[in-house]
């Protein structure tokens, strides 16, 4: 009976974190067949470790935690092959905050906050796309990253400081 239980609460888990998952990846790799297979992969390596958790409240940090990880595989897998092919492309380069569906609305105010983002620091960048694109709380964050939630706090507060001091520069000019 407990196996069945596991499989039930695993299932919700899996409903209720599989579209902010979605969202977090493609946000991070821009191609959405690509997004749906680290998806996939990260609730499999989750589900492998299902009966091992210690602490069942902890499951969607780990669930993030692992598909982080799953990135930046995913991206050393697309440098060592544009490397044996002997080229080097912008192709490889990490999406920021790709949001096909907004696109198409967005396009220019995406473009003037895509351009932002880059000021920003990888470190930075990454706690934003944990808060906005996967929806996760700040103590989720810290421990994703393995940072005090305090400091998550405080670098999405500069973060948006810089972000917003940015973006009103460039309208102000």
């Amino acid at each position: 009976m407990k196996e069945l239980v596991g499989h039930k609460d695993f299932c919700q888990l899996f409903q209720a974190l599989y579209p902010r998952l979605y969202s977090y990846l493609l946000a991070r790799v821009g191609d959405p067949e690509t997004a749906q297979d680290l998806t996939a992969d990260a609730f499999a390596r989750a589900w492998q470790a299902w009966g091992q958790l210690e602490h069942p409240e902890a499951c969607a940090t780990y669930i993030f935690s692992i598909a982080r990880h799953l990135v930046a595989s995913h991206y050393r897998r697309l440098l060592r092959a544009e490397r044996a092919n002997g080229r080097l492309s912008r192709q490889g380069d990490m999406p920021m905050l790709a949001e096909p569906d907004e696109l198409f609305f967005h396009q220019e105010d995406k473009r003037e906050v895509m351009e932002a983002l880059e000021i920003l620091s990888s470190q930075e960048q990454e706690v934003l796309r944990l808060r906005f694109e996967a929806e996760l709380g700040s103590k989720e964050i810290g421990r994703i990253l393995g940072i005090k939630e305090a400091y998550v706090r405080v670098v999405i507060h500069r973060a948006l400081r810089k972000l917003r001091k940015t973006l009103l520069g460039r309208v102000a000019a």
